[in-house]
């Protein structure tokens, strides 16, 4: 009779392994969005920097409006990406001085 005992403790311990695991996994989910949400202000604070007239953009209310109102930094970044030649130029460059 202990035998359905033990079938129960080990459903148990499986499901407590799952719930470990789902867990650790959030947990490891959260970490690497708190890093990546550093990174992106860190890069973002840099940019402006260098670029002061990009602190004159305000947010909108809404992604839409974020959109339409980052739109051309959008494009320029993407233009400025698709010139591979260019990019690693400005590389060998900052990696030099």
């Amino acid at each position: 009779m202990s035998k359905p005992n033990n079938v129960a403790t080990e459903k148990e311990r499986l499901a407590q392994l799952a719930r470990r695991k789902k867990s650790q996994e959030l947990a490891a989910a959260s970490n690497q969005a708190r890093v990546d949400r550093r990174r992106h202000r860190v890069i973002g604070e840099i940019v402006c920097r260098h670029f002061p007239e990009l602190n004159d953009l305000q947010p909108g209310i809404n992604a839409g409006e974020d959109k339409a109102i980052f739109l051309p930094v959008e494009i320029s970044l993407a233009m400025l990406a698709a010139d591979t030649e260019y990019v690693d130029r400005l590389r060998k460059l900052a990696t030099h001085k």
